[in-house]
Order: structure tokens, then C-alpha cells, then sequence
């Protein structure tokens, strides 16, 4: 996970950016969002289109599925085994129509896809979990 640093109300950060006059507003608590809550050293302008051309080479899909898939590799599940619910089911379906028909990067889902059947078998419903959280944070990525 990659985000922008909030300065926190309570920390040294804090305390050191209101002396200096850079506290802008408090924190809405998603770094997520490319806000800063303080005046940074570095143009603003700069670091936050660094941080949204990060954020989209991040979750470009193809990047993603390979990183994914470097993680499917060494990923050793433990605990017992979980039984498919019927709304991860109905996720996958919704998955292959979203992210397999209609969405860019669809020629790497249905590669990431079919490698993840032959390949990772048992850690298939790892692997759709993965690639629809890639699909929300390439929405995230997109409407910074």
C-alpha cells in the first residue's frame, strides 16, 4: 500500500509541522486520497503528481498480475480450509464480465486468470481475490 503522509494530531511530526505554521487542517485519515493536511518542503504540485503516476504504474494490470503472482508463488496458506460463499461466487462472476470483458487490461486478466488455473489450482480464489482488490485500487488510482 502506497499513500501521502498525513501528519497525525499527537506526534512529534505534528507538533514540529504546527511550530513551523505548516499544519494546513486535520487529517481526513485516508492516505489514500492525494491530500496533504500540511505545507511539505517539496512543491506540492510535484509530489502529488509523482504520487498519482506512482499509484498508476503501481495498479497498471499487467504490473499487478506479475507482482501478484510472484506473491501466489511463495504464499503458504494456513489455518483450515474456507468454503466458497455464495458472494465471493457471484464476485468471480461479476469479475469475468468487469475485468475480463469491459475493462482495459482485460488480455492480462485472462492471462493471469487462466496461468492461476493451471498453475496455482489451490490458491485459485486467492488470486480472484487479488485481482478485483487490483481493480479497485486502479479505480483509486484513477480518480486521484
Amino acid at each position: 500500500m502506497v499513500g501521502l503522509l498525513n501528519a497525525l494530531p499527537r506526534t512529534r511530526l505534528f507538533s514540529r509541522l504546527a511550530s513551523e505554521g505548516r499544519i494546513l487542517r486535520k487529517t481526513t485519515g485516508n492516505n489514500l486520497d492525494g491530500v496533504l493536511n500540511f505545507v511539505p518542503r517539496l512543491d506540492r504540485g510535484v509530489l502529488v503528481d509523482g504520487y498519482r503516476s506512482l499509484m498508476k504504474q503501481l495498479y497498471a494490470p499487467k504490473a499487478y498480475y506479475r507482482r501478484v503472482t510472484t506473491f501466489l508463488r511463495e504464499y503458504r496458506r494456513r489455518g483450515p480450509r474456507i468454503s466458497l460463499a455464495r458472494g465471493e461466487f457471484a464476485a468471480f462472476l461479476k469479475s469475468l464480465w468487469v475485468l475480463g470483458l469491459r475493462s482495459r487490461g482485460r488480455r492480462a486478466y485472462w492471462s493471469f486468470l487462466i496461468r492461476s488455473l493451471l498453475f496455482r489450482r489451490r490458491k485459485f480464489a486467492e488470486a480472484m481475490n487479488l485481482a478485483i482488490l487490483g481493480y479497485h485500487f486502479r479505480k483509486v488510482a484513477e480518480g486521484l
